[in-house]
């Protein structure tokens, strides 16, 4: 054996420093694509678990979902909630009195919330002549006045100040007669009420 392959023997070549890490780099960018191809494929799969739904019967979404009805009235209808029943409706002819009409709905609670309606004729008459108008606007120490404009109906509202239980009432002049719309009930939850009456007027539909 000559000294020359000796040597080559006892001395094996050495790989280039740059060489190196253009092998390494090259097999760590081998990595990444591969790593991207296989989330690509994962991404385009149908994604897979079990899914959980609710079995909501119709009584219960009834109860979840608020529900509403149309008092219907010979002058005009509004909204109200179904929680109300109406306790007593009379139709009374023009001709027999300043009264045309009167209806009272209540919920069903012991300490239930009221909704009175009263038509009245304003035939030959002004607004302060309505009794429950004039009572209220004369006694400002005992009912707050203030403007009232729900959607397309304006009015005079007036609220209790000095009572034990919400009272408010809504009068509204259409033609020749005066709607007086009331809700009364338990203290408490007056922003509430307050935002229930004004939904009521504001759902008034007129039929003359």
């Amino acid at each position: 054996m000559s000294s020359t392959e000796t040597e080559k023997k006892d001395n094996p070549e050495k790989v280039p420093p740059k060489k190196k890490w253009k092998i390494i780099l090259g097999f760590f960018l081998l990595l990444l694509v591969i790593l991207i191809v296989l989330i690509w494929l994962k991404l385009q799969q149908p994604i897979s678990g079990e899914v959980i739904t609710t079995n909501i019967t119709p009584a219960e979404m009834e109860k979840a979902i608020p529900a509403f009805e149309r008092f219907e009235s010979k002058y005009l209808s509004f909204r109200h909630s179904a929680d109300y029943v109406v306790k007593s409706h009379n139709d009374a002819l023009p001709e027999n009195g300043v009264i045309w009409e009167t209806a009272f709905l209540a919920t069903g609670e012991i300490n239930s919330t009221k909704i009175a309606l009263t038509v009245e004729s304003l035939e030959n008459r002004k607004l302060k002549d309505a009794t429950g108008y004039n009572l209220r606007k004369t006694n400002p120490e005992k009912y707050r006045e203030e403007k009232l404009a729900a959607g397309e109906i304006s009015g005079i509202a007036f609220t209790a100040s000095q009572s034990e239980t919400y009272e408010k009432v809504v009068f509204v002049e259409r033609d020749n007669f005066l709607v007086a719309i009331a809700l009364t009930g338990p203290n408490g939850s007056d922003t509430e009420k307050d935002q229930e009456l004004e939904d009521i007027v504001q759902s008034i539909q007129w039929k003359k």
